[in-house]
């Protein structure tokens, strides 16, 4: 064998040695991460309602405990346009469907007594900025794009197919 021959071997053998290493830390810290999380998931079912008939379900939408309705909304729409104001988070455009005239995002949430500024049925349109609900297990909630001044005193039920523009 030739001195060059040795030496491939020898980088060979610390490569691997390294991998190895590397492989099992991170299968360590995934370990310990999963037991800091275990029971500590929730499901929510999430809707994006654009308001020309086009609905969007991500159900069964695993978040860790703790997390707000904009989080939830953050990790199933593609693109967020929103800004932080002194009452929260507010949604100007999600997936490149943004606000204009007098149609904005709004967002519901069903069956949960949370503090309340719509009731349409058993769906409640919050008075707290999204980024303050915090959301539990088996939560269902809607993004809804619709015409504020035609609907301000008809709330829509969030999950309606009607043009709502």
């Amino acid at each position: 064998m030739t001195k060059l021959h040795n030496f491939l071997i020898i980088i060979l053998l610390i490569w691997a040695i390294s991998a190895t290493i590397l492989a099992f830390t991170y299968y360590q810290k995934y370990i310990e991460t999963e037991k800091l999380h275990r029971g500590q998931i929730i499901y929510v079912d999430i809707g994006i309602n654009y308001g020309n008939g086009t609905l969007i379900w991500f159900n069964s939408t695993r978040l860790l405990a703790g997390a707000s309705a904009y989080q939830a909304l953050l990790l199933v729409a593609n693109n967020v346009n929103a800004s932080e104001g002194v009452y929260g988070v507010y949604i100007h455009g999600i997936n490149n469907v943004n606000e204009y005239d007098d149609v904005y995002w709004f967002y519901a949430i069903y069956n949960r007594s949370v503090p309340t500024w719509v009731k349409v049925g058993e769906w409640i349109y919050p008075s707290i900025a999204s980024n303050n609900l915090i959301l539990q297990d088996k939560d269902i909630v809607v993004w809804v794009f619709f015409n504020y001044a035609k609907y301000a005193s008809n709330f829509p039920v969030p999950t309606s197919t009607d043009y709502l523009r």
